[in-house]
């Protein structure tokens, strides 16, 4: 079992989650909002314009999105703003796609469903917290 720490809201790392399907996202609020301060987008603009504004310090990103997959925006991330870290989270069945997402640069990639556990641990141990 992952060791989960809460820390204060001061301390707390900046996560953002894409993905656009609303209910993913308040299921992904509701695990991760004791532990991260959170930020949503649902596609590529509103990654970039979250990116650009401010300290983002781990993405979340869904493979399957309206306008793009989540491959190609981890792409365009880790080019403009490689310390970053990346996990992708999809419910997407598909061997080759780990493989093509950690080529693109994301540094872990979880299978929906996954337990809450295990993902406030994946991200801890990528922030090194």
């Amino acid at each position: 079992m992952s060791k989960v720490q809460s820390h204060s809201f001061m301390n707390r790392k900046n996560v953002l989650i894409c993905d656009d399907n609303s209910r993913v996202r308040s299921g992904l609020k509701l695990i991760l909002e004791d532990h991260f301060c959170l930020f949503f987008a649902e596609d590529e603009k509103e990654v970039f314009d979250f990116i650009f504004k401010g300290n983002i310090d781990l993405i979340l990103i869904d493979y399957c999105l309206k306008e793009s997959n989540g491959t190609e925006i981890i792409n365009r991330v880790k080019n403009k703003c490689p310390l970053i870290k990346i996990i992708m989270l999809t419910g997407y069945k598909d061997d080759d796609l780990k493989p093509k997402a950690m080529v693109m640069g994301a540094d872990d990639f979880i299978i929906k469903p996954f337990k809450s556990l295990d993902l406030i641990g994946a991200i801890q141990k990528l922030l090194n917290l």
